[in-house]
């Protein structure tokens, strides 16, 4: 099915579009704005907006090794979803941080759950704009993450573990930023240039 709007009742196939609904389940694939399944079933849901009963909807808290602390919302099936977040650093300097030194970020990402053990694995890929202070950068700023965790449920919480790639490029000439120390400068023109990061971190959390 391709159209604006999709509905079936059961969809083994493709429904592609702004608006794809499975009234009962789904073995196939979503794609669009919104998706609509009736039970979370062996499907692939992909949008900015699933509703899955059944799925997972859920609030992760968590802080990295580099003391960037994030909030996140995951929602979809049980093996598809999708992720958004909010993340902050106060600085990472030895002295005390400057205006710049301080982050703030925002992110969109989609990620494949599996239940292993008794815990639940997920990996997941995640961008993220980086503004820095009071001030939001209107340049290219972004940092990309690969992130791999595993979740142990007691009680009506899990906690998480995990290690994340991490991959940051910006051509803010403004970015003063010790928090994200690592990396080079690729020169890509005269009075201005890329600057690109590549380091590991972990992170532990709760997730409710």
């Amino acid at each position: 099915q391709i159209a604006l709007f999709n509905a079936a009742v059961r969809v083994e196939g493709l429904q592609l579009g702004a608006v794809n609904v499975a009234l009962k389940s789904t073995s196939g694939v979503q794609i669009g704005v919104i998706n609509i399944a009736g039970r979370d079933d062996d499907g692939v849901a992909i949008g900015a907006i699933n509703f899955i009963p059944g799925g997972r909807t859920e609030i992760e808290a968590a802080v990295d090794s580099d003391r960037t602390g994030a909030i996140i919302f995951r929602h979809g099936s049980r093996k598809w979803h999708n992720i958004y977040g909010l993340a902050g650093n106060q600085g990472t300097a030895a002295t005390t941080p400057t205006d710049d030194d301080r982050i703030w970020m925002y992110g969109f990402g989609m990620g494949r759950g599996a239940r292993v053990g008794a815990g639940q694995l997920d990996v997941e890929l995640m961008a993220w704009h980086v503004g820095y202070g009071t001030r939001f950068a209107d340049e290219l700023s972004l940092l990309s993450q690969l992130r791999v965790s595993y979740g142990y449920a007691f009680s009506r919480m899990s906690l998480i573990g995990g290690l994340v790639a991490n991959t940051y490029i910006s051509d803010d000439g403004e970015d003063n930023s010790l928090t994200f120390k690592r990396g080079t400068y690729l020169a890509r023109g005269e009075g201005d240039s890329v600057r690109l990061r590549v380091w590991p971190t972990a992170f532990l959390g709760l997730r409710f």
